[in-house]
């Protein structure tokens, strides 16, 4: 299907995570080039709320998708998304 559209949620900075295992889903955004990824603690509704198992670490917090993940899949999103401007296209949302 070459004109489908793939989002996930990403969880990173949870007890027990190391840094390289951080990398590991860093990596996973890279390779599977979602068209829209969300760090879980930003989805709205009920899920916003931070989560009783996350740290608030520095680690964590520099692991967040509002850091590095996030940055990643920006790049992605922005390149993938490029080649809709100026189509007209239907959706089933």
């Amino acid at each position: 299907m070459p004109d489908l559209v793939l989002t996930s949620d990403v969880i990173i900075g949870f007890p027990g995570e190391t840094e390289a295992e951080a990398m590991e889903t860093v990596e996973l955004v890279r390779q599977v080039e979602f068209d829209a990824c969300s760090p879980s603690s930003s989805l709205p509704g009920p899920v916003r709320r931070r989560p009783k198992w996350t740290i608030p670490s520095p680690a964590a917090r520099s692991r967040s998708g509002s850091t590095l993940s996030c940055a990643v899949q920006n790049d992605i999103s922005a390149r993938l998304h490029a080649r809709y401007v100026g189509q007209t296209l239907r959706v089933l949302v």
